[in-house]
């Protein structure tokens, strides 16, 4: 598959989050690139989760298990994947209706690509919001965008790579 089409398979492990879950589900519904699947990986939810989800059913692909944690969530929604590649998004976070096009646009400019990993603006409670680049210092090397070489290392460094920001290549050549 070539990524002038590549299909993004969007995994939301959701536990217990039935008021929050289905904000989640219309930022990915929003987006502006629109070949994607949503997979939602219920946790074993015993809040309602599973019927604030109906009226969706025709537009993602729900899945129940036991309750294992949210790896193991994530986990499954990445074994039921049909995507090139995988996107995460936290139940109770949503995503800018661009988060998709402007990543797979780093793909097709750079196809050695196997990661690219977004900033994110966190909304504390009283309504202040931070950058995360900023507030864990990646501002100070990262600039517009940073090619890294060994991205794990500087995932570990610098601890900014929360799920809901990243795009991973399902399968890296």
């Amino acid at each position: 598959m070539s990524s002038e089409n590549a299909m993004v398979s969007v995994v939301i492990p959701t536990y217990n989050r039935a008021p929050y879950v289905t904000m989640a589900i219309e930022s990915a519904l929003a987006q502006s690139y629109q070949d994607y699947e949503i997979i939602v990986v219920d946790d074993g939810s015993t809040d309602g989760t599973r019927d604030v989800l109906e009226p969706y059913r025709d537009r993602i692909r729900y899945m129940y298990q036991d309750n294992k944690g949210v790896s193991a969530a994530r986990n499954t929604g990445i074994q039921e994947s049909r995507g090139e590649w995988i996107a995460f998004l936290d139940s109770d976070d949503e995503w800018l209706p661009n988060k998709l096009e402007i990543q797979i646009g780093y793909v097709k400019s750079y196809p050695e690509i196997c990661l690219v990993a977004a900033n994110m603006t966190v909304i504390k409670p009283h309504g202040d919001t931070v950058s995360l680049f900023n507030a864990k210092g990646f501002d100070k090397i990262a600039g517009e965008f940073l090619y890294i070489e060994r991205p794990l290392i500087q995932l570990l460094r610098y601890n900014f790579a929360y799920p809901s920001t990243l795009l991973l290549k399902s399968q890296p050549s």
